[in-house]
């Protein structure tokens, strides 16, 4: 173990966050090599002077940036990057059940995709699978897209349609076609974090718009478009990431009635929306003329399909709407492969798709009723059909201390502040996710987060 004792006489700030930057900063110095055991919890903070709390929260925001991992029975190690994002893709740690990535619940299996396969070989001519698509895709692709899209009632043809390399993807290469470096892009004030991964990369600025039960708060949107006309929106108001809640029609027609008075352009995140079945109509379908729709292959296919679909705005200047997100598309990551894309269109066309919308959300509600069971006394923020719920905690619990007692425990829960936009006081909240794991594991890991939530944060506290 290395005997690590950091300089904090000029450093500001809290005392835990002093900590985690003094961290960060030996690391990137090369003071501290990756694989480095570091000082247990009671150690540093006798060497410090300061509480065992301290600690705790200081390794926990150092775990949060991927400073550091902890593994149980051998202690804190320092970790290999220290520029990568809170919520990453890694294959989990063994034995951690992991609640915080959320996977399509009835996704399609090994065996599906060689039965897809098999299909495919017997086709004719697999050539064109291998060759160059068009930027915005191939048009048999994009025509089953907009034939998908019409589901929801939407009107789509296919010149409306660009295909991108996962929903990601898309996020970041709509942003850059109507936005430049410098803009604000309003967001709810709890968001997806891929969208503040892609306002870094795009040199933007995010503002984030408060929140009630029923979504973005209009006197907040309608106070910041008076001062700023003509920004961008990006929302997700069917199953918000994280909160769950769904945007009802009166909201969505003032939200639009905004948009439409101060001329802001809409991007309309629907990745999660076919697991609503009545859900309200789309923001494209209210303003359509000012909406960027976005879905996507991951949370109902699977995710390492990576086909993201993007439904410019019609009317006269469609083709150039198309047209730049595809030009971004093209430079940012190339073409979206051809034989996923292949792939895709037969499961949207050959019935795959309805059968496996309509799975997920009996088994997403299913598991909403066995968090309800095991969280129980514990009050939760869910809809029936939600992949995911959103946890406040109650008193005396800090975030920070609870998503590391709960990894200590051998659970990943996802922190309220990897959602945050903007410097107001943070959630005191996780996000759960219900389908990315077997039905008997998350059983087991909703009973140890029951059991820490009905605990103090200082009981039973160990170091790993």
């Amino acid at each position: 173990m290395t005997i690590w004792h950091p300089n904090l006489s000029d450093r500001e700030g809290p005392a835990y966050v002093a900590i985690a930057d003094a961290l960060a900063a030996d690391i990137q110095s090369g003071r501290l090599a990756a694989g480095t055991r570091l000082p247990t919890h009671r150690e540093l903070a006798e060497a410090l002077g300061v509480t065992v709390g301290t600690v705790t929260r200081a390794y926990n925001e150092a775990q949060r940036r991927n400073l550091i991992s902890g593994e149980v029975g051998r202690g804190t190690f320092v970790g290999g990057r220290t520029d990568v994002l809170p919520i990453h893709y890694a294959p989990a740690e063994a034995g951690l059940i992991d609640l915080s990535l959320n996977r399509a619940i009835q996704g399609l299996t090994g065996n599906d995709l060689a039965e897809a396969l098999r299909r495919l070989s017997e086709s004719p001519d697999l050539g064109p699978l291998l060759d160059y698509a068009p930027d915005a895709g191939g048009p048999s692709h994009r025509a089953a897209a907009a034939a998908w899209l019409s589901r929801v009632g939407l009107t789509a043809v296919p010149d409306q349609v660009v295909l991108t390399t996962g929903a990601q993807n898309a996020i970041t290469t709509v942003l850059s076609s109507v936005t430049h470096p410098g803009d604000t892009i309003l967001t709810e004030a709890l968001t997806y974090p891929g969208v503040k991964a892609a306002a870094r990369l795009l040199h933007l600025e995010l503002e984030g718009l408060p929140l009630d039960r029923h979504g973005i708060v209009t006197d907040a949107l309608e106070r910041s478009l008076r001062a700023n006309p003509g920004r961008v929106l990006y929302a997700i108001p069917t199953l918000q990431n994280p909160t769950t809640s769904i945007m009802p029609i009166e909201r969505r027609a003032a939200l639009v009635e905004l948009c439409r008075r101060f001329d802001a352009t809409l991007i309309e995140d629907n990745v999660y929306g076919f697991l609503v079945e009545d859900a309200p109509p789309p923001l494209a379908r209210l303003a359509p003329e000012r909406t960027y729709y976005l879905d996507s292959t991951s949370k109902l296919l699977g995710g390492g399909l990576r086909v993201g679909i993007v439904l410019a705005p019609p009317g006269q200047t469609i083709q150039q709407a198309a047209q730049r997100v595809a030009a971004q598309v093209r430079t940012a990551s190339g073409i979206v492969t051809p034989l996923t894309a292949e792939l895709a269109r037969r499961w949207y066309e050959d019935g795959t798709a309805d059968r496996l919308v309509a799975a997920q959300r009996s088994e997403a509600a299913r598991r909403q009723r066995l968090a309800q069971r095991l969280l129980e006394p514990f009050p939760f923020h869910a809809t029936p059909t939600a992949p995911i719920i959103w946890l406040p905690l109650p008193e005396p619990w800090r975030m920070d201390d609870f998503v590391f007692q709960a990894r200590h425990r051998g659970v990943a829960v996802t922190p309220g502040s990897v959602f945050a936009v903007g410097r107001e006081p943070l959630p005191n909240a996780v996000r759960v996710c219900l389908g990315s794991i077997p039905e008997d594991r998350l059983s087991r890991g909703l009973a140890i987060l029951a059991d820490l939530l009905g605990q103090s944060p200082e009981t039973g506290l160990t170091d790993p």
